[in-house]
């Protein structure tokens, strides 16, 4: 039998967990397209080392637009995603990809 502490309520230790991982997975698949790209652009442009002002020098875009991007302002065109994916050496795919 499980000792209370590892009780809530009719909840278990193990069934509280795996409601959280559930709903924490559920709101990385409901992201929106934007939001995964903006944080993957960050997260890779700030390992690579660059600014925005240089990733967009490499990708003959303006810093703003890098900006306007990173924050979800705007969104790229296939083009665009293309580009970017060239100067931070990276397939498009690793731009768009959700979290897992």
């Amino acid at each position: 039998m499980e000792s209370a502490l590892f009780q809530v309520g009719s909840y278990s230790f193990i069934t509280i967990v795996c409601i959280c991982i559930c709903r924490k997975y559920a709101v990385l698949e409901s992201m929106k397209l934007r939001s995964v790209f903006a944080r993957n652009l960050r997260m890779r442009r700030s390992a690579s080392g660059l600014t925005q002002g240089q990733l967009a020098d490499l990708c003959g875009l303006d810093r703003n637009y890098i900006s306007k991007l990173e924050r979800e302002g705007n969104s790229p065109t296939v083009d665009t995603l293309e580009v970017i994916a060239l100067a931070l050496q990276v397939e498009v795919e690793v731009l768009i990809r959700r979290a897992g």
